[in-house]
């Protein structure tokens, strides 16, 4: 019984750890896309997720994954006021 509870603690803080990782990987990118941004000269949609979705898209070229989808979605509910 033990042996199963301690594997049981394990298996959850891996877990954790990884979606914990994804989401620091995430946050790196949009970081880093972010320096592509001339915020001189465009005008960086924060309080819409599609369009804050489609800009990163469009600097990453490619789909963006589910963890950098949820970043863009926590930076829009921050800006809007929500937490």
């Amino acid at each position: 019984m033990i042996r199963e509870i301690i594997s049981t603690i394990k298996q959850t803080t891996s877990q954790k750890i990884n979606e914990q990782v994804n989401r620091f990987t995430a946050a790196s990118t949009i970081e880093e896309l972010l320096e592509q941004i001339d915020f001189a000269s465009e005008e960086v949609p924060i309080h819409n997720a599609q369009e804050l979705q489609k800009l990163f898209q469009t600097l990453k070229g490619e789909a963006l994954n589910s963890s950098e989808i949820a970043i863009i979605h926590e930076i829009t509910e921050k800006a809007n006021g929500s937490t």
